[in-house]
């Protein structure tokens, strides 16, 4: 069974597109609500249109058929029917203008739908997005203070380094000392032992 867009049902069945909208919100026309890409829209087929209009032209012919008949004991003037007539336009104008209202609020409400759903995912993603940023956030925050504590770190080993190249230096000025004495006791003691076996 082939389903019918609003367009093409108002184009089926001869009426406006206003017209089709409104029978299917007041629950005259079976129709389906179905999601699309870009949101929702009625779907409709033609045996729901062949129905409605079938039960409208019985309710037509119903209506036709119902005379009103009331006793009276004088004619009826022109002015009051006339009066009569006025009121009951009246009521009907009152009523379909109330029925329009309604139509439009209810179609407001379903062309807004798509987006107020679009606006809350919008704003469940920002949230989302902002979640992340804090982590991050927090993240580099800890990247930087775990880089400062390496570089307090490798400034340290460089001051030990330099601590001990300088006790290095120190030792080797001490040894260099060292040498240098040993070797002149050593020559002293030498100049000694020649100095007795000449005696």
């Amino acid at each position: 069974m082939e389903e019918l867009t609003i367009k093409e049902a108002a184009d089926y069945y001869g009426k406006s597109e206003s017209w089709i909208r409104k029978k299917i919100l007041s629950g005259d026309l079976k129709a389906e609500k179905v999601q699309f890409k870009y949101g929702k829209k009625w779907l409709t087929t033609e045996k729901n249109l062949d129905d409605l209009a079938k039960r409208l032209n019985e309710q037509s012919v119903k209506e036709n058929q119902v005379v009103n008949i009331r006793e009276v004991n004088r004619p009826i003037s022109a002015e009051e029917m006339k009066e009569q007539l006025k009121q009951l336009i009246s009521a009907e104008n009152e009523k379909a203008g109330q029925e329009v209202i309604n139509t439009v609020v209810k179609e407001f409400k379903q062309a807004n739908e798509p987006i107020l759903d679009e606006f809350k995912a919008l704003s469940n993603q920002l949230k989302d997005k902002d979640e992340k940023n804090q982590k991050l956030h927090s993240e580099i925050k800890d990247l930087i203070s775990q880089k400062n504590d390496k570089e307090k770190l490798i400034q340290k080993l460089k001051n030990q380094l330099q601590d001990k190249d300088q006790i290095i230096e120190n030792l080797k000025k001490e040894n260099k000392q060292l040498k240098i004495k040993l070797k002149q006791e050593s020559e002293k003691g030498i100049i000694n032992k020649i100095q007795r076996v000449f005696k």
